[in-house]
Order: structure tokens, then sequence, then C-alpha cells
């Protein structure tokens, strides 16, 4: 009987609380967040392919590189 106090004793007084810390975290945790875009990308796959430059600034060169007539 006097292991039967002992375990119970154990019981009430670590497990139950640590129990109720789990059961208290399960509850009050926040949900996992979800993002969503607002458009998905999409992508199209065709036969033959194609390059589309959509910015092509002019080249700077230095007035030196002007003067003298050099490109690349």
């Amino acid at each position: 009987m006097n292991l039967a106090r002992k375990v119970r004793w154990l019981a009430v007084t670590f497990l139950l609380p640590i129990l109720y810390a789990a059961a208290a975290y399960v509850v009050t945790r926040h949900p996992k967040s979800v993002y969503v875009f607002a458009k998905p990308t999409e992508i199209t796959v065709s036969e033959k392919a194609t390059f589309t430059i959509y910015h092509a600034p002019d080249p700077i060169y230095p007035p030196r590189a002007l003067h003298d007539r050099v490109e690349g």
C-alpha cells in the first residue's frame, strides 16, 4: 500500500501538471500561417522558344572611348 501512495503522489505532483501544461499549449497555440498568392504564376511551354527584350538602355561610353571609336 505504501507503494501505491507513492505512485499516486508522483502522479499528482508531476504527471498531472505536465499533462495540463501540454494541453494548455495545444489549445492556445496559433494556427499555422497560410500564404496565398494574389495571382498564381502560370508557365506556358511552346515548341518554339523566343526571347523578348523588355528594356535595353543605350550604352554609356566614356568620352575618351567615343573619341577613339572604341566599341565593345
